[in-house]
């Protein structure tokens, strides 16, 4: 593979917008409980230009903040805002009529939020599991948040072992019925892997979250070791490109592909698999490699990257590759290990630089056998902005977080036009106008 560096000339330096905060923009998210040595959960915002005002909604207590966010802004939410089992009212809403991008933080894990607009009805669980080496997870956590809608909702289990809810036993291929009122989450642990699980909401759109939590290895005190969103069914791709991360001789990284069955998968190094009943495909990866894997229907490819350097705690991080068809043209991201896919064509388009605007420079090798590169972003600034006019994804990769720089999850309505800012702008109006009826109604009675 040629190896080059190239210091990325300046265009459109000028602050854009990202596609998955443009202006006007809602997200829901979602907190597991908070456990060991953990700090509270937070939002990250990232401000352009003049910045902005950023709202944020917390069900459990009916309340509306809104904060100024000139650069960079982090809330720190209190310990009673995270989930704990069943359902609750706990979702949180994150708008903006200004450009701002939001990320969640929950636990050492950084998750990158789905806009409301892109939110849908039916997803695929997809969890972090060793195969090879075991895993310390301990328990498997799977949450489910509704917004201005009731979610009717029904969990086909795909399962490793039995799952226990409610005082009853379900295997795979059973069903689970859950209903949840507006901003309502419903939150489910169990020592089996429940990945291939799929979820459906029959009535209004969902987000959903999986991840995992373990035990310290000497105090034997829970901590969390992986979280994300998950996209829904209807965003997934055929076509994903990616990089095994390898750091320490005792990292493995994790691939997961979860499919409808007889789904087949090709890989650029000609090999191919199948999925089976199971509803997904699983291998792990124990050097640094470049990927690019095709599927014959449309998939999820999750990472997880294992590493065990301490006498005290494994870490993992879990994030989603975004499939081609759902790259970006712009994104911000927090943290020194930050790297980049584009095409080949297209490297010299794309503008990398810090938060004062000063050019950083990008180590490009090649992905055999494909039409893309890799590229590795100079170490040191802890905002890096990523620009282009041609499309690519980003990500941030270490021994305890990772996660994607977004997706272009694009929808036009019958007059061509984009809904993401009528969209927005409809939740964000229900929210608030719920809130201070609500509020009227108290002070009335």
């Amino acid at each position: 593979m040629e190896t080059f560096v190239a210091a990325i000339s300046t265009f459109a330096l000028a602050c854009l917008v990202l596609q998955y905060s443009v202006k006007g923009e809602s997200f829901v998210l979602a907190y597991p409980g908070r456990v060991y040595n953990h700090p509270n959960p937070t939002v990250h915002a990232i401000s352009c230009g003049q910045g902005g005002t950023m709202d944020i909604f917390v069900a459990d207590d009916d309340s509306v903040i809104s904060v100024n966010v000139s650069n960079a802004y982090t809330h720190y939410f209190p310990d009673d805002i995270v989930t704990t089992s069943g359902t609750e009212n706990k979702t949180v809403i994150i708008s903006s009529l200004d450009d701002i991008h939001v990320y969640g933080i929950a636990a050492w894990s950084m998750f990158t939020p789905i806009s409301v607009m892109s939110l849908g009805i039916r997803y695929m669980l997809s969890f972090c599991t060793s195969i090879s080496n075991g895993t310390d997870t301990h328990s498997y956590i799977l949450i489910i948040a509704s917004h201005k809608d009731h979610a009717n909702i029904e969990i086909e289990w795909r399962a490793a072992g039995t799952i226990m809810y409610d005082g009853a036993t379900y295997v795979s291929g059973d069903v689970l019925r859950v209903t949840l009122a507006p901003y309502q989450t419903f939150t489910l642990r169990n020592d089996a892997d429940m990945t291939g699980t799929t979820i459906t909401s029959l009535t209004g759109t969902i987000a959903v979250f999986n991840g995992g939590e373990s035990f310290t290895r000497h105090s034997k005190l829970p901590y969390l070791t992986s979280y994300d969103q998950l996209p829904p069914l209807d965003w997934d791709g055929t076509e994903f490109v990616f990089l095994s991360m390898h750091y320490h001789q005792n990292e493995v990284t994790t691939l997961t592909v979860t499919a409808n069955e007889d789904t087949s998968i090709s890989f650029n190094n000609g090999s191919t698999v199948v999925i089976d009943d199971k509803q997904f495909y699983r291998e792990d990866i124990f050097t640094q490699r470049m990927f690019e894997l095709k599927t014959n229907s449309p998939a999820m490819v999750t990472l997880c990257y294992h590493e065990d350097f301490t006498l005290q705690y494994a870490y993992e991080s879990l994030f989603v590759v975004p499939p081609v068809n759902a790259y970006i043209q712009h994104t911000a991201i927090i943290h020194d290990h930050v790297n980049v896919i584009a095409e080949k064509a297209d490297v010299h388009r794309v503008a990398v630089h810090d938060a004062n605007h000063n050019n950083l420079n990008v180590s490009w090798r090649d992905v055999a056998y494909t039409n893309y590169v890799f590229g590795a972003v100079e170490k040191g600034p802890s905002q890096v902005f990523i620009t282009s006019d041609r499309t690519f994804t980003a990500f941030a990769v270490g021994p305890d977080f990772g996660r994607n720089g977004g997706y272009n999850f694009t929808y036009t309505n019958a007059t061509g036009k984009s809904n993401v800012y009528y969209h927005a702008i409809h939740e964000y109006r229900y929210m608030f106008i719920s809130h201070r009826l609500s509020q009227v109604l108290q002070f009335m009675f």
